[in-house]
């Protein structure tokens, strides 16, 4: 399927998609909402099993094969991490005062990075959070070097 994009489906983990047009052999599955909640306290070996277990379904194979064709894999629950608890950024009102309150670093010494601190029209993705961190490096590396002493 060297042209798929985006999957939607029925399946446990019911969104999938690839890195195209970029060819790398990448492939995400996600899912969010009340069945995020849902897994919020699954292991990571559970997750991993019913990401094999929907692949399988949705390309008429087996688990077998989809593991064997497995070369790495990495699990992100959002849902049990402490600090982002399964949010998103979204905007509300005066956010964008806020956006800059919160993207303004402290001292040149303190920076914060990530989708709430974005500037532009992807706010709440993760393309938000590489830009934003990716502008919080550059302005990092633009910095004078401190004397040493």
């Amino acid at each position: 399927m060297p042209n798929l994009g985006f999957l939607f489906s029925d399946a446990a983990i019911p969104t999938w998609w690839t890195q195209q047009p970029n060819p790398r052999p990448l492939l995400t599955g996600w899912l969010a909402g009340p069945a995020a909640a849902e897994r919020r306290a699954s292991t990571n070996e559970a997750l991993l099993t019913e990401a094999l277990e929907s692949l399988a379904y949705l390309l008429g194979s087996t688990v077998e094969y989809v593991l064997s064709q497995l070369q790495a894999h990495c699990i992100f629950n959002w849902g049990a991490d402490p600090f982002a608890r399964g949010a998103y950024t979204y905007a509300t009102m005066g956010a964008e005062a806020a956006r800059h309150v919160l993207a303004a670093p402290v001292a040149d010494t303190l920076f914060f990075a990530g989708e709430a601190v974005y500037h532009g029209p992807h706010m709440g993705t993760v393309e938000a959070a590489l830009v934003s961190g990716q502008a919080v490096a550059q302005h990092l590396l633009a910095l004078p070097l401190p004397p040493v002493e």
